[in-house]
């Protein structure tokens, strides 16, 4: 399995082997064991870039890093009692190139080392379900400034090196405030978002995307499958899980023609929600043209 150890997880065996993951299990069907492959249906997510090295992370969400060999992280969130296996890929402003799990105060903590530039750096993965919004930062290469609090007070800036002359976002208590530039040395200005006055968290870093692209729809129709039939889409149920803010458009779209949800007001007490995260569902009107898709 191209040298990378293989991981129990659920009570399958799950390994890597040239571009593909597979798992290996006992069949109470087929009174023996087998082995399915859990690319089968995303064979690109290792395509062309076999795998080095897998960590496992248990928990509530129970998943799998694959270091892909050109940099990226393959994921893998692997229930296989609630029937889930879900592949997401990571891309940073670097590469990747090797990952860890740590027990740390009774939980599974990821860490990676990065090559950013020819600089290796030592990064752990923030949790990915915070308690509550003030606690959720949606940052690459962040750095808590909560930490320097005393210390701004009198002068409102903070240093972090391995951010110089980059354009950093700004969140205060899990919300986008503002991008700026840290300077050649990695000084910040934080003029407005000082923690313990402006804010109570706050937090500096690198901006990113989490892009969803659905694969095409079957829909039964009249006349049968309508997968390859000419069709249009005009709404669009989403069911979100902790979100704060969402873009729905079509491929290749831009903020100028895609439809942005942010939670304002709760539906049913009608009071102030927009600095919380929120579950449920949303409808959106979509700008379909026909096609066969």
């Amino acid at each position: 399995s191209v040298g990378v150890q293989a991981q129990l997880m659920g009570g399958a065996v799950i390994y890597a082997r040239d571009d593909q993951v597979g798992e290996y299990i006992w069949s109470r069907d087929r009174d023996s064991f087998e082995s399915p492959s859990l690319t089968h249906f995303a064979d690109h997510i290792l395509g062309g870039s076999p795998a080095t090295a897998m960590a496992y992370m248990r928990g509530s969400n129970p998943m799998a890093f694959f270091v892909r060999s050109d940099g990226d992280l393959a994921v893998l969130t692997y229930d296989r009692t609630a029937g889930v296996t879900a592949w997401a890929r990571w891309a940073f402003d670097g590469l990747v190139e090797s990952v860890a799990v740590i027990p740390e105060s009774n939980i599974d903590v990821l860490y990676l080392t990065l090559n950013r530039s020819g600089t290796r750096y030592v990064e752990t993965l923030h949790s990915l379900f915070p308690v509550s919004q003030t606690l959720s930062r949606y940052l690459d290469f962040s750095y808590d400034v909560t930490a320097d609090r005393d210390s701004l007070y009198s002068n409102p800036n903070v240093t972090c090196v391995w951010l110089a002359n980059e354009t950093v976002s700004i969140f205060a208590d899990g919300v986008y405030q503002a991008d700026v530039a840290a300077n050649g040395s990695g000084v910040i200005d934080l003029t407005g978002y000082l923690p313990g006055v402006d804010n109570t968290q706050v937090d500096v870093g690198l901006k990113y995307n989490s892009d969803l692209k659905l694969l095409p729809v079957s829909a039964q129709s009249a006349s049968g499958q309508g997968n390859m039939a000419v069709k249009q889409i005009t709404h669009i149920l989403m069911r979100l899980y902790r979100t704060l803010h969402v873009h729905v458009g079509y491929s290749g779209y831009t903020d100028a023609n895609a439809t942005t949800f942010t939670p304002t007001t709760d539906e049913f007490l009608g009071t102030d929600i927009s600095d919380t995260i929120y579950t449920g569902d949303v409808e959106f009107e979509f700008p379909g043209d026909y096609d066969r898709l």
